[in-house]
């Protein structure tokens, strides 16, 4: 009985190693594609002209860098003229994969209390106005504060979520990232901007070497 039951732990031990390299070799992978990917900026341009619309025009955009059906896409939302799109972007080339468009009336009311006039403002200024009226804090701004709390900067992550999802029955942003070997996980409040919840988790590589 006792060595049957050394055979098991062993068999256990050889199936959580197996494990443990399969994730980061899709850690691996994942940062590898990311890397040869368009990036989220070229994600929404393509995504911005199959809609008809310029960045200026758009609220709320959240991008997300995911595998789907076998290949890498980016995942790209945002609200325009009164309505809700959602397209997936093939991370390689940009192309158009699916689009979504709905109307929305509380997407609609957003919209027109976002509207500023550009011969009163510059594009800056326009943002900020935009910023200060919607009901919701923006998508950088959730950005910006996960960073300061996990006390990064930006040019450092590689952002693999940053969207805006409901959540026991209010808005929030859910931010994830890498910096380094460690991913860092964020819930933000989309109305107050404070932080809910977070967590980070370091990978580490470790070799047993027996002399």
């Amino acid at each position: 009985m006792l060595k049957n039951k050394k055979i098991f732990v062993v068999v256990t031990a050889s199936v959580v190693g197996i494990i443990a390299i399969g994730a980061g070799g899709v850690y691996a992978s994942k940062k590898i594609e990311r890397n040869k990917a368009i990036g989220e900026a070229e994600a929404c341009k393509f995504a911005y002209m199959d809609a008809g619309v310029t960045a200026d025009e758009t609220l709320n955009t959240v991008v997300e860098f995911k595998y789907d059906d076998g290949q890498y896409i980016y995942e790209v939302e945002f609200l325009a003229k009164g309505a809700e799109y959602e397209y997936d972007i093939k991370a390689s080339d940009g192309a158009v994969l699916s689009r979504s468009v709905e109307q929305d009336e509380d997407v609609e009311q957003v919209a027109e209390k976002s509207a500023v006039s550009e011969s009163a403002m510059q594009a800056d200024e326009e943002v900020s106005k935009t910023a200060k009226k919607s009901s919701y804090i923006s998508v950088e701004k959730a950005k910006e504060t996960a960073l300061a709390d996990a006390g990064v900067s930006s040019g450092k992550v590689t952002y693999t979520k940053a969207k805006m999802e409901k959540d026991d029955g209010r808005m929030i942003f859910e931010i994830e990232f890498y910096c380094g070997s460690t991913e860092y996980e964020y819930g933000i409040d989309a109305v107050s901007g404070k932080i809910i919840d977070s967590d980070s988790e370091t990978e580490t590589n470790e070799d047993d070497d027996d002399d």
